[in-house]
């Protein structure tokens, strides 16, 4: 599930896409996003919003890689719309897609509202039953069973289970792996502008140390904080999200 919008607003002929990545459960046309996308949509940017292997319908039906993959695909999208520059945004577990995706690819800004799971500092893993998760199929793949579908406890406000492949889950939760933000943020190739939106009322990492500061130094990258409940994150900073991605779009190169 995917929407492609093109805007004719005042910033429109800059030709910047920007793609919308949901949260853990969530969807591309959630409530929780779709204030802040209509904003940027209404600023005259190109945007994409696909449906991610985390989201409500489908977790876990694809590994972090792939679902990198997925976002080559929403950008391929925007360019064959006329964008020329891509910006990649996330909201709570679209975060560290963001910063995976920018590590590994050429993007020309990043903005994460609330960033969430990470496998090395999630307050999740502090807890025997996801070490011992990891241990698990850590195992199975190591027994060849990776593709195999098992139990694994997830966490989004409240532990549930999920049914996924060994490989899938913990594609998403190794400590080792590929999805942690602080490891992508020192591996972005260049340095571009980040914006990265916290609230203090979350259980996340929330000190520019933590994130920010690990990015490639840029004179337009930003931490703001807010004090709104973990959903409400982008809604609370539309303002501050649409004039930042408006002076990113506008500054000289």
């Amino acid at each position: 599930m995917v929407a492609v919008s093109v805007f004719t607003g005042a910033y429109a002929q800059d030709r910047w896409g920007i793609v919308v990545l949901h949260g853990k459960q969530g969807n591309p046309a959630g409530e929780v996003l779709e204030p802040v996308i209509s904003a940027i949509r209404s600023a005259g940017f190109l945007v994409d919003t696909p449906e991610m292997p985390w989201s409500g319908r489908r977790i876990y039906d694809a590994t972090f890689t792939q679902a990198l993959s997925e976002m080559d695909q929403a950008v391929d999208r925007l360019r064959r719309a006329g964008a020329t520059k891509i910006v990649v945004a996330g909201m709570s577990m679209g975060g560290p897609a963001v910063f995976g995706y920018a590590a590994t690819r050429k993007v020309d800004a990043v903005v994460a509202w609330a960033p969430a799971h990470d496998p090395v500092n999630d307050p999740a893993m502090r807890s025997p039953r996801f070490l011992e998760a990891v241990a698990k199929a850590q195992q199975f793949v190591a027994n060849g069973k990776g593709d195999d579908l098992e139990s694994f406890p997830e966490i989004n406000r409240d532990i549930f289970t999920v049914r996924a492949a060994p490989k899938v889950w913990l594609s998403y939760w190794d400590p080792e792996g590929s999805n942690s933000m602080p490891h992508n943020a020192r591996a972005f190739p260049s340095a571009i502008p980040v914006l990265i939106v916290v609230t203090t009322r979350d259980p996340f990492p929330q000190s520019e140390e933590y994130l920010l500061s690990k990015t490639p130094a840029h004179g337009l990258s930003e931490l703001i904080k807010v004090s709104v409940p973990h959903l409400q994150v982008p809604k609370a900073s539309i303002e501050q999200t649409v004039a930042w991605l408006k002076k990113v779009q506008t500054a000289k190169p």
